[in-house]
């Protein structure tokens, strides 16, 4: 029973089998060439992170030695000064409110329009960026007849130019309607960001919010 067994065993098998034996063989071969190709595959690709990171470290050392970082502090910090001057920042949401209103009735005035009506609200909820600046958005309706010369008028009047620093008033829409046997109207949707941050100095914003 013993001899038997032995006989029947897959060592005995295997080393009675040519075939068997190839074929052990074979797979054995097939799983070295694939595990020889991996590792050259991981190899290759190492190499390749490892230059990468070579040449973003020679290029972070490149800016780091050759970039003037105060300069660029600078011309940041100026570029924040200048957008926060497009700010409506009057001491407080009502007070920002109220020079809002103004500006828009003296600019309306100016441009000729008859006896419009504004009405300023809170605006939308600010987003989670505006609040982080600690910015708000308030909003107006403005009603009136429509002409042509009013509005273009007040158009220039409220639009940037160079060199001149001012509260933003932006527009949202503009809608004219037209009735039969009656006078065109106009319907102006406008916003404004206010900060929630006084100037520093509000003597600076104080005439240009009323007049401006």
């Amino acid at each position: 029973m013993s001899t038997q067994g032995q006989a029947n065993s897959p060592l005995h098998e295997l080393q009675e089998n040519r075939r068997l034996r190839f074929g052990v063989y074979l797979i054995v071969a097939l799983l070295w060439v694939y595990g020889i190709t991996s590792l050259r595959d991981i190899s290759v690709r190492e190499a390749n992170n490892w230059k990468q990171a070579e040449a973003d470290i020679l290029q972070s050392k490149t800016v780091a030695a050759t970039a003037d970082w105060t300069t660029r502090e600078m011309q940041a910090r100026s570029a924040l000064t200048e957008l926060e001057g497009y700010l409506w920042r009057d001491g407080s949401l009502g007070f920002s409110q109220a020079a809002f209103q103004e500006r828009i009735a003296q600019t309306l005035s100016r441009a000729g329009a008859n006896a419009p009506s504004i009405r300023v609200s809170n605006g939308n909820e600010a987003s989670p960026a505006q609040a982080a600046l600690a910015i708000n958005t308030i909003s107006a309706r403005v009603q009136t007849e429509y002409r042509p010369n009013v509005l273009f008028g007040w158009l220039r009047d409220v639009s940037l130019r160079p060199g001149v620093q001012q509260p933003l008033i932006l527009i949202d829409s503009i809608v004219i309607r037209a009735l039969p046997n009656q006078p065109a109207t106009l319907d102006l949707q406008l916003t404004a960001l206010v900060s929630r941050t006084p100037a520093t100095t509000p003597e600076s914003n104080k005439p240009a919010g009323v007049a401006r």
